[in-house]
């Protein structure tokens, strides 16, 4: 599976904010579709490291799910749009969030994949044994699978970004053994984030069938333990 660095930086440092001003209805990024979305930019900041992170998670994990840039795209937008429910509702936002989604007229979004997008948005919250997929009826087999596999990153994305701070620089996905590890590169123990992506990966067991470890700073710790061992490997061939 491939590995590679952030596709963009995000430089901000402000807490994740959930306010319940009232939503417009423009576009919050150059690439995003837009939606209905909170009016303070500062309020952007959370959707905005999601978005990065699920694009992210998509090209990394290409091998398994397979999509092309359509789905990239619609994965973009879902993670855009994830939390606009909170403006109507903290406990039961998804639902708000599905709704909006769902009546709102996008002009680069076709109305069925606008579907994909509300149900893609609706699942990123609660735990799987919880999850309620009766809003992809109107959706053929495909679609229902394509929405889950969405809905899989996505969910892991917005736990990375569980603390709202932002801590998670840069992410490397790699597959050993039917074990799917998702590398973090955080300038702190991020707890937070560790704790809610492994909660939060339950669907993408489920949609990839794979098992998920989350690791810290794992790949640079090898590399050095490698290097090291290379390393006491030609002192003693030396001194021998």
């Amino acid at each position: 599976m491939g590995r590679e660095r952030w596709l963009a930086k995000d430089t901000g440092n402000g807490n994740r904010k959930r306010t319940t001003s009232a939503y417009s209805c423009r576009s919050p990024a150059n690439d995003s579709p837009g939606a209905p979305t909170r009016r303070n930019d500062h309020d952007f900041d959370h959707p905005r490291k999601v978005a990065e992170l699920a694009v992210s998670l998509f090209d990394q994990t290409a091998g398994l799910h397979g999509f092309g840039k359509r789905e990239r795209r619609l994965l973009l937008y879902s993670a855009m749009l994830h939390d606009i429910g909170h403006a109507l509702s903290e406990s039961r936002h998804e639902e708000f969030t599905f709704k909006a989604i769902m009546e709102h007229h996008f002009d680069s979004i076709p109305e069925h994949d606008k579907e994909i997008v509300a149900n893609t948005a609706y699942l990123h919250r609660q735990p799987y044994i919880k999850l309620k997929f009766q809003h992809l009826n109107g959706l053929n087999e495909a679609d229902q699978i394509l929405v889950k596999r969405l809905a899989a990153l996505l969910r892991i994305a917005d736990a990375l970004d569980e603390s709202g701070k932002r801590v998670v620089h840069d992410i490397r996905c790699y597959e050993e053994k039917g074990v799917v590890y998702f590398d973090l590169h955080v300038v702190s123990k991020a707890i937070a984030e560790r704790a809610a992506a492994l909660r939060k990966a339950d669907l993408f067991e489920h949609a990839f069938q794979r098992t998920v470890i989350v690791v810290r700073n794992g790949l640079e710790k090898r590399a050095r333990a490698r290097q090291r061992a290379m390393t006491d490997q030609l002192e003693q061939h030396r001194s021998g």
